[in-house]
């Protein structure tokens, strides 16, 4: 009954929440591919501007994952508070 009424209350956070942890997933394993790209392309021919190019995408990305992680905690705290408020009231 309280989990039911939960998600019906919280269902959009609990969507933000595991898209946001999904996106900090995808961009935990584009990472390592952005970095071989400099590696194999950037160092290898000596092409100072395409290791630039990738390494300011790869710190876009990881500001990306920062934000994600950020606000996927807030969310997460808010459900997890409001469940537990919920929970309480319907025992007390």
């Amino acid at each position: 009954m309280v989990i039911k009424m939960a998600f019906k209350k919280y269902w959009l956070l609990i969507i933000i929440t595991v898209t946001l942890v999904t996106v900090q997933a995808i961009i935990s394993l584009y990472l390592p591919d952005l970095m071989s790209k400099i590696v194999d392309k950037g160092i290898t021919r000596g092409d100072v501007d395409y290791i630039w190019s990738i390494g300011g995408k790869m710190l876009l990305v990881s500001l990306i994952s920062v934000l994600a992680a950020v606000i996927a905690s807030y969310t997460s705290s808010i459900v997890s508070m409001g469940l537990g408020r919920d929970l309480r009231n319907s025992v007390f």
